[in-house]
């Protein structure tokens, strides 16, 4: 197992880790990643059929945020690409989709509540607001003109916020729906404010 070390940039670790790749298939597991072996054990029998005509496989996928698992949590996903050939993939700017696929073939294992990848995240929240941090500074150097900027991205809370509410009902997560919608608005709220300061020179 060969761990390269990049001090770059999300993007640049994507790009480097896959240089570094000596094999066809990439599977982009982070830290905060657990992979049931059930899990593992389907996936080398698929890259290893005789015949498999597909270049990316999506998994059973959970995310967990502050400890919470469900599907009312504005994180909730059932379903992600996360091993590719390498030969299909290239990259963005974008701070939370870095890795774009060239290909449409994708095989989509059935969705587990129980046999996934667990993407587990946030466990306090000095740790969610440091990354956010981070991140929404860097979604904010995206934009190119104040007004697209400003419109956009107060355009976002209230989408997402609208989602939450709607699309999420998270409303029936009772306290732990409020929290979990006030932390997921405040990275849009966040992001509003980098670009608030960036183009109007606040703070």
């Amino acid at each position: 197992i060969k761990l390269p070390y990049f001090d770059t940039g999300r993007v640049e670790i994507a790009k480097n880790g896959i240089r570094e790749a000596k094999n066809e298939w990439i599977l982009t597991l982070g830290c905060s990643d657990i992979i049931h072996p059930n899990v593992a054990f389907k996936m080398l029998n698929l890259i290893n059929m005789e015949v498999f005509d597909y270049d990316i496989i999506a998994f059973p996928y959970q995310v967990g945020v502050f400890g919470i698992i469900n599907e009312h949590s504005p994180w909730a996903a059932k379903i992600k690409k996360y091993l590719y050939k390498k030969s299909v993939a290239t990259y963005t700017n974008n701070v939370h989709n870095e890795v774009v696929f060239l290909s449409d073939k994708v095989y989509e294992m059935e969705p587990s509540k129980k046999e996934a990848i667990f993407h587990l995240t946030h466990e306090t929240l000095d740790m969610f607001f440091e990354r956010h941090l981070r991140y929404t500074k860097a979604e904010a150097m995206i934009y190119s003109t104040r007004k697209e900027a400003l419109k956009h991205s107060f355009r976002e809370i209230l989408v997402k916020a609208t989602y939450l509410i709607i699309k999420k009902r998270i409303w029936l997560l009772g306290w732990d729906g409020v929290g979990l919608f006030m932390a997921f608005i405040s990275y849009f709220i966040m992001k509003f404010l980098f670009v608030w300061q960036r183009f109007d020179g606040k703070g």
